[in-house]
Formats: C-alpha cells, sequence, structure tokens
C-alpha cells in the first residue's frame, strides 16, 4: 500500500502526469484486489477498494467526450475500451492539474508535478474542446526514441499550448526533468472560486531565469480569460502560443485572431488590438497543427486574452 499511496496524489491522479499510464495503474490495482481476497488478506481490502474507487473516478473525469484517453504527457488520444466517462472537475495541485468537462466540452490546465516521470515541458498548458471540437491542442506522445528530434520537441515547449521561450524551443525534456533524479517542484497552483466563475492560478521556473506565471478564470468552455506574464534574466520575451488542428483556418479581424474549425469560431481577444504584424501564424515544426504566437516582453509585466467561442453564424459565450 506504501507504493499504491506514492503513486497517486490525495485526489487520486497519478503522479507520472499521464492518463495513459493511471489506466495502468488502476488495472494493477484492480489485480491486487481480487487476489488479495482471493488470498483472505482483508486488512488492506478495504484501504485498496478505496484507492481503486478514487483513481477510477478521476480516470473517468479525465476522458475525453466522446471516452477517449486525453493526448497529455506520454500518451496518445486512443478509446478507453472498458472505462464509460463522466462530467466533473479534478482539480489536484500536487499534481498540478486543473480539468473541467461537462457534456461534449473539456478543459484542462497543467502547471506543476509530483515526480519527474513522463514530465513533459508543459507548464502552463492548455486544451479545449467545445461541443466535441478540439480548439486548442497538446500533442502528446510521437514515441519513445530519445534519437528522434520531432518526437523529443513534442516533449518540449512546441507540443504544448502555454507561455512559451523562444529560445527553449529545442530544449529536451529529458534534460529539465531526468529519470533518474527527482527534481525539486519549483511550480504552485491555487484556485478561487468566484461568482459566476473559477479562478485557477499558477506558476514557477521553467528552469533557472525563466519564470512564467498564467491565471486563468473560466465563466464557460466558451468563455474564458487569461492573464499571462514572464520573466527571464537572459532574454526579452517570451510568447503567448496556442496550438490549434490543421484543418482550423485562422485569421485576424477587427483587432482579434479567429480559428474557424468544424462549424466553431474561437476568438482570441488580447489586450491590445493585433494585426499579422504583431501576431505570428505558423505551421508547427513537429507536426502538422497550426500555430498561433504574440510576442511579450520578459520584465513581468501582464497581458491578457479572452478565448470566445462561439458557433459560426450561431450563439456566443455563455
Amino acid at each position: 500500500m506504501r507504493l499504491l499511496n506514492r503513486s497517486f496524489t490525495t485526489e487520486g491522479v497519478t503522479v507520472e502526469n499521464t492518463p495513459h499510464y493511471q489506466a495502468i495503474w488502476i488495472r494493477l490495482i484492480d489485480q491486487a484486489r481480487y487476489l488479495l481476497s482471493f488470498l483472505h488478506q482483508m486488512d488492506v481490502q478495504p484501504a485498496l477498494e478505496t484507492l481503486y474507487r478514487q483513481t477510477s473516478d478521476a480516470f473517468r473525469i479525465m476522458l475525453l467526450p466522446d471516452g477517449s484517453v486525453p493526448p497529455f504527457g506520454d500518451g496518445r488520444r486512443a478509446m478507453s475500451a472498458d472505462t464509460e466517462g463522466r462530467d466533473g472537475t479534478l482539480y489536484s495541485p500536487d499534481a498540478g492539474l486543473y480539468l473541467r468537462k461537462s457534456g461534449r466540452n473539456y478543459f484542462s490546465f497543467k502547471c506543476g508535478y509530483a515526480s519527474n516521470v513522463h514530465k513533459h515541458l508543459d507548464d502552463t498548458s492548455m486544451f479545449l474542446m467545445v461541443e466535441g471540437v478540439e480548439l486548442l491542442a497538446d500533442l502528446g506522445l510521437s514515441n519513445y526514441d530519445s534519437f528522434d528530434m520531432k518526437s523529443s520537441l513534442w516533449r518540449g515547449q512546441q507540443g504544448h499550448s502555454m507561455i512559451a521561450f523562444p529560445d527553449l524551443d529545442y530544449l529536451a525534456q529529458s534534460f529539465v526533468y531526468p529519470a533518474d533524479y527527482q527534481s525539486v517542484a519549483s511550480w504552485s497552483m491555487e484556485r478561487l472560486q468566484l461568482e459566476g466563475a473559477v479562478r485557477v492560478s499558477a506558476g514557477g521556473s521553467i528552469i533557472p531565469g525563466y519564470q512564467v506565471e498564467r491565471s486563468v478564470t473560466m465563466r464557460s468552455h466558451r468563455n474564458i480569460l487569461v492573464r499571462d506574464s514572464a520573466r527571464s534574466t537572459f532574454v526579452g520575451t517570451a510568447v503567448q502560443r496556442f496550438i490549434v488542428p490543421a484543418v482550423a483556418v485562422c485569421s485576424v479581424s477587427d483587432g482579434d485572431v479567429i480559428v474557424v474549425n468544424e462549424g466553431l469560431s474561437m476568438r482570441l481577444r488580447f489586450d491590445t488590438a493585433v494585426d499579422e504584424c504583431t501576431v505570428k501564424f505558423r505551421h508547427s515544426r513537429v507536426s502538422n497543427h497550426q500555430v498561433v504566437e504574440r510576442a511579450i516582453l520578459a520584465d513581468g509585466s501582464v497581458y491578457t486574452v479572452s478565448i470566445v467561442v462561439s458557433d459560426v453564424g450561431g450563439r456566443g459565450a455563455a
């Protein structure tokens, strides 16, 4: 039981930073339940039953609206054969995870970790689906080949919708989070319930000399306010990076960025109007996704962006 308890946070979230590994642990716990019951080892049975329920319930919330496992950490998007998802909110500050799912809507905010295991350079990253349509992406895992440069970069900054420092885009995840060493977590996450909204704030250091902070105020999956700041002793700028699907159509309209995908329009309204010179559209260097970036000063200044999702020609944010 000591090993099992060390493998999860108090909210039942695996410390391995990957929902796929949560599923593996749940199967192991289930097998242990059966074996101990067969051997009549009843002294640990209640604790094992509690852990099984807690970890299974957390995993059900983690599943995407279509029942698939999300591509977070060292995982790929894949169907879960034996688990039915459920709506709910999952908040685990020790794991650096806030997740909210309702119907076909899904949002996650990642910042922090409880162990180095399968940890990506994904702090401050967001993932968003509305009505089952992916709008902000996370690349997850390509493969475990350390000699595959593209795979290595997926696990770094380039695989996530986050505050990023471009000069760290080729920094390998394994350099910051080696598997044989437990880093001291420098991240924190807090949640505040507001009237009609929830605010989750987090921040810390990517590596020494590169600090970021992000606050997400969520009224609904269609109405999210993001406040960002970055600070560095080595470079002058960072970027607000948004990874969107390859098939999405990106443009600038009335000073906002518009991302249209499968009948939904996601409007990124920054604190100052943007144009094709102040915001960058490009194809991802490591996948077929598209990337939207706005440069920000790395001097601690605060920058905001409102994420408003509406149906194309239909209803807007709530």
